[in-house]
């Protein structure tokens, strides 16, 4: 069981994380087509864009590599297996 709530945990410090990295990824969009910005200024933000969306797969791929090692993986796609089998039976006809 302390097992199951380290990786609950774990993986909802996970999605919050992530929900901050979105917001601020959007919000500099946003500030981008609102503002004017010289080249340089757009440079600046295109590179923060991007190392905002490695930083997000570098901590999918953590969490993914840490999920792996743990029984809640095995669960996981168990779980998303047996749902595309009854998925895909139901929608054939």
């Amino acid at each position: 069981m302390d097992n199951i709530l380290k990786v609950n945990t774990f993986v909802y410090n996970f999605q919050i994380e992530l929900n901050y990295w979105d917001r601020y990824y959007d919000n500099l969009l946003e500030f981008v087509t609102i503002t004017k910005l010289t080249k340089s200024q757009q440079q600046r933000i295109h590179k923060e864009l991007v190392d905002i969306t490695s930083h997000k797969k570098k901590l999918a791929d953590k969490v993914e590599k840490k999920l792996k090692k743990t029984y809640y993986w095995e669960s996981e796609q168990f779980f998303n297996e047996k749902f595309k089998i009854t998925y895909n039976t139901k929608h054939k006809t």
